[in-house]
Parts: C-alpha cells; structure tokens; sequence
C-alpha cells in the first residue's frame, strides 16, 4: 500500500479574508519548513494541526494509507 500526505485547511475565518490564498500559501510554507527540518511530527494516522496566522487551528496534515477508496473519511470526522 502506498502512505499518503493529507492536507487539508479551512479557509472560512477572519485570517482569510481578503487574502484567501496569501494566508493559505503562508500556512503550507510554514508546514512545508517543518516537513524538511524533520519537525513537523506528521506520523501515520495522526493529526498534524495547521494554523493561521492568528494561532487557530484551521486544518492538519496526516499520513494515511491509500486504499483506493475515495469516499475514504480519512479525517475521521
């Protein structure tokens, strides 16, 4: 089986108004530096929490097993 990387962000709070993709970029570049200094803590099946530059946790990284079913709930919710 294949492990994949999930992201996966909210973008419908006050960090993101007017700037929708500038404060998503910016939360993708910050997980992006941790995945590559190894300081992250993305481990398989476990919530990684993303968050905006106001401190809110809008969304997570997870490594989950591909099973080929897309309407795999891969966040558990």
């Amino acid at each position: 089986m294949t492990r994949l990387l999930k992201v996966e962000i909210e973008m419908g709070n006050a960090a993101f108004e007017g700037c929708e993709e500038q404060e998503a970029s910016r939360i993708l570049s910050e997980a992006a530096y941790k995945l590559a200094n190894g300081d992250a803590g993305v481990y398989l099946g476990e919530k990684t929490p993303l968050r905006d530059i106001n401190g809110n946790t809008v969304g997570y990284l997870m490594v989950v097993e591909d099973n080929d079913d897309p309407t795999l709930d891969w966040w558990g919710e």
